[in-house]
């Protein structure tokens, strides 16, 4: 009884961070995030009740139809979170089409396939299957099914069932996993990284422990899918490690998602900063619940300035806008907001479009740079100040001072 309840802990925990999510305005990661702790919410239920000593062979007829596609669909979303993370920017239309397809064309296989094979077949299956512990029938077998069939339809029934869906699911595994791993080596990844950072006697880059967790993830989410239903139920111990581990895996996966305007994180930090959201989130719903005008007012002030703030520091000091690829949907993911939001808080404090502030930070810069190495090339002064070409440094300091960056030295 105590094995059956933990089964179900990274269920609830999928829930609790869904219910999270749905209180506060959510980016396009975090709206990705809400999607796959929905999705695995329902998943690790199904598989809680699957690997039980359940004997309702219906039930897991019913739940055997549900919970591959379930699991395909938030794999698929996990590639698609880790490659958003990995690049900076969401994946084209076909890329996701091409990456929910094979979940897309499972499910309705697999239901053609319980069709065909009948669910008084598909239960009987299952039965001899546990109790038999093989997935090998003679003919012999075949003829205690309920619906006259034969070895045929079994085979290919099994051919769906198990052997494509473990392909399918163990291929995902394998690119999400050496997804993250090209990620992290690109990101620097160094050998002792991970163990500083679970021991807190160090820090690592966001995108670096985003992928660490998405590995921990995928590594206790897949035994069902190679041991088999019959080995768990008969040893329950893999089960309950399973749900465990799992467990701490969503845990601190959603939790360093909560610090992804971090560049880089501490085991400390990342735990009480998460604490910080949850407390921000539950004042948040609070507030959205108190009819008052003037509470409602008042915390929107507050965080336009909270905001303003960060725009402040991200352009003042960290100068984010020596970044190349930096756009106002980066910044509003990096902040935790939407690209709407973001846009009227820099149209309201600093008078401008979010291009038009960028483009005077990095002018500026560029006329410091030129003062400072009178010698220096185009180029390098473009590449210096977040331009990406020589010719569009050239075209923007013209468009802004009205002289060429030559002309503007000679006269300074």
């Amino acid at each position: 009884m105590i094995a059956y309840i933990l089964y179900f802990i990274p269920s609830l925990l999928c829930m609790m961070w869904t219910a999270m999510y749905m209180t506060k305005k959510k980016n396009a990661t975090q709206k990705m995030m809400q999607t796959m702790m929905f999705l695995g919410s329902f998943h690790y239920a199904t598989q809680a009740i699957y690997i039980s000593p359940n004997t309702n062979y219906k039930l897991l007829c019913m739940l055997d139809i549900i919970e591959p596609p379930l699991l395909l669909t938030m794999l698929s979303f996990l590639l698609l979170y880790i490659h958003r993370h990995a690049t900076k920017k969401d994946a084209s239309e076909s890329k996701k089409i091409r990456i929910l397809l094979p979940a897309m064309i499972f499910a309705p296989l697999l239901f053609a396939m319980y069709y065909m094979f009948g669910i008084d077949n598909a239960m009987t299956y299952f039965k001899m299957s546990d109790q038999q512990q093989v997935h090998v029938f003679t003919e012999e077998m075949v003829q205690q099914f309920p619906t006259p069939t034969d070895t045929t339809v079994l085979k290919a029934f099994e051919l769906v069932d198990i052997i494509i869906f473990n392909i399918l699911a163990g291929l995902y595994c394998l690119k999400i996993i050496a997804r993250c791993i090209y990620t992290s080596f690109k990101n620097g990844y160094k050998f002792g990284d991970l163990t500083r950072f679970w021991t807190g006697r160090g820090e690592i880059p966001f995108v670096r422990a985003a992928a660490f967790c998405v590995v921990f993830l995928i590594l206790t989410t897949s035994p069902p899918m190679f041991v088999g239903r019959s080995y768990i139920v008969n040893h329950p111990i893999v089960g309950i490690l399973m749900s465990l581990f799992t467990t701490i895996a969503i845990f601190f996966f959603a939790y360093i998602e909560t610090n992804s305007s971090e560049k880089t994180l501490t085991l400390k930090k990342c735990v009480s900063k998460a604490f910080s959201e949850v407390s921000v989130i539950e004042v948040e719903s609070m507030n959205e619940n108190d009819n008052k005008k003037e509470d409602r007012e008042t915390l929107a002030i507050i965080r336009t300035r909270s905001l303003t703030e960060k725009i402040r520091v991200a352009f003042e000091e960290e100068k984010i806008y020596k970044d190349p690829e930096l756009s106002l949907a980066i910044m509003a993911e990096k902040f935790h907001v939407n690209r709407t939001t973001l846009s009227n808080t820099i149209n309201q404090q600093y008078g401008m479009s979010f291009r038009e502030m960028l483009s005077n930070y990095r002018i500026n810069a560029a006329k410091e740079y030129l003062l400072q190495n009178p010698s220096a090339t185009q180029l390098e002064i473009a590449m210096e100040c977040g331009f990406k070409s020589a010719s569009a440094f050239n075209h923007k300091f013209k468009e802004l001072t009205g002289e060429t960056p030559n002309s503007w030295l000679l006269k300074n």
